[in-house]
């Protein structure tokens, strides 16, 4: 497979910030918590080793394959700029199986490239970042 299927979150501890890696949900943990599966470099042996990291499920989000102007992955959830307009959101749409943007608070505006190309995007934040 050449697509890299990829998910995020943010954690559910003490620690802050965004996990990137293979997810692993609720229904199919032994727990009943969602985790993003990743590698982190630990200090006390300087090596990377696979971990699993509890994260906050509505925080969940999956990588588009796109990136913006910058080089940035988009994921589902992040808020964009284009062209210096209103910030928009990044959703997946089941209907189509596809993720398209959003006007925040209202309605569903185009898929990627029907008028929007990923190249004219910035991300310039998250939902969940809003909270």
């Amino acid at each position: 497979m050449k697509r890299e299927i990829k998910f995020r979150g943010k954690r559910n501890s003490l620690l802050k910030g965004w996990v990137y890696g293979s997810l692993i949900t609720a229904e199919n943990s032994v727990d009943g918590n969602t985790y993003i599966v990743t590698k982190e470099f630990d200090l006390r042996d300087f090596n990377c080793h696979t971990v699993y990291v509890r994260v906050k499920p509505e925080t969940v989000g999956q990588y588009t394959q796109l990136k913006d102007k910058n080089g940035l992955e988009i994921f589902e959830g992040d808020l964009l700029k284009i062209d210096g307009g209103e910030p928009l959101e990044v959703r997946y749409e089941e209907i189509y199986a596809s993720f398209g943007i959003w006007r925040i608070g209202f309605s569903f505006l185009h898929y990627f490239h029907e008028y929007i190309e990923p190249k004219n995007c910035e991300v310039i934040g998250n939902i969940h970042d809003l909270k």
